[in-house]
């Protein structure tokens, strides 16, 4: 029987530099934001935290980070599964997937060469697709080179050089129409199930994305709410983290809808509510958060 073993959801991004490298992130994604849609497209305006301030409640996220990438070695990990949307990286307008699963041997992120478990994502298409899910087939990445910024950033980042395979799992997010808050949740659900029937395996599962932010990348044609660039929801992202720390977000998923995902900057939230569906009643261990307008996002970490 498979053991999942740990489990994190998380902020990416910025949420994987330290503040000092902030500023000329902000800087790019603005003027990318501006090109899009102009010179006088409202901008948030207020004022930024100083360096000092967000080093000091970064530490929070770092130690988060570091905690999942120890217990994916205290824990004899042997695959980690990785759940993240793709923003126009490696899908584009020609084939736009609500959820893909790749099946390849390897790929690489950032000139690093990772193998993937093929076994697992077999088993996890036809799983799937047995629970009710239509999951792409995605048997071949060009050049073999994973693009997405959700995905190979993250894993750099998180995974210790030990010999850990990867599972790739492609969750649409930001391409509207996508998949409903409570269907992400179930997703987490079947994933559970699937994995728990695959011998010999101790998995560690990632969700990437999240949470609140409201920059150049987001679909803002189909947007009509109060937040302007730069924003964060910051009233909806407390009250999220706290149904990741109480254990209720199977219930905040029933109460809340896509058009409240897009309207407060909770858009890749979509991962967090699949990892939470995989970690059922379990609790996690740490959930912290921390809003940044340097960073242009409220940056939060579960660890279970």
């Amino acid at each position: 029987m498979g053991k999942i073993a740990t489990a994190i959801a998380s902020s990416h991004a910025f949420a994987l530099l330290e503040p000092e490298a902030w500023e000329g992130g902000r800087t790019k994604n603005l003027e990318r934001y501006r090109s899009k849609y102009g010179p006088t497209a409202p901008v948030h305006n207020g004022e930024l935290e100083s360096i000092e301030d967000a080093s000091n409640r970064y530490k929070d996220i770092r130690n988060a980070h570091d905690l999942f990438s120890n217990l994916i070695i205290r824990e004899k990990v042997t695959t980690a599964v990785i759940i993240g949307d793709d923003q126009d990286e490696n899908f584009n307008e020609d084939n736009l997937p609500q959820l893909a699963i790749y099946t390849g041997d390897t790929f690489t992120a950032e000139a690093r060469m990772f193998r993937s478990n093929r076994d697992v994502n077999l088993n996890l298409l036809s799983g799937l697709v047995r629970e009710g899910f239509e999951p792409a087939h995605i048997g071949k990445l060009k050049n073999d080179e994973l693009l997405s910024h959700a995905h190979g950033p993250v894993l750099l980042r998180l995974l210790p050089d030990a010999d850990i395979r990867v599972t790739l799992v492609f969750l649409n997010a930001i391409h509207l129409p996508a998949m409903e808050p409570i269907r992400c949740y179930k997703l987490g659900m079947a994933i559970r199930k699937i994995l728990s029937h695959t011998p010999e395996e101790t998995f560690a599962v990632i969700g990437s994305g999240g949470l609140s932010h409201f920059t150049a990348g987001y679909p803002w044609r189909d947007y009509s709410g109060k937040f302007c660039y730069g924003d964060i929801s910051e009233e909806f992202d407390k009250r999220f983290v706290e149904t990741v720390r109480n254990v209720k977000v199977g219930t905040f998923a029933r109460s809340i809808g896509s058009k409240d995902l897009l309207n407060h900057g909770e858009l890749e939230t979509r991962s967090w509510l699949t990892v939470a569906g995989i970690m059922g009643k379990s609790r996690p261990q740490i959930v912290t958060y921390q809003p940044f307008f340097r960073a242009l996002m409220g940056m939060g970490v579960a660890v279970w």
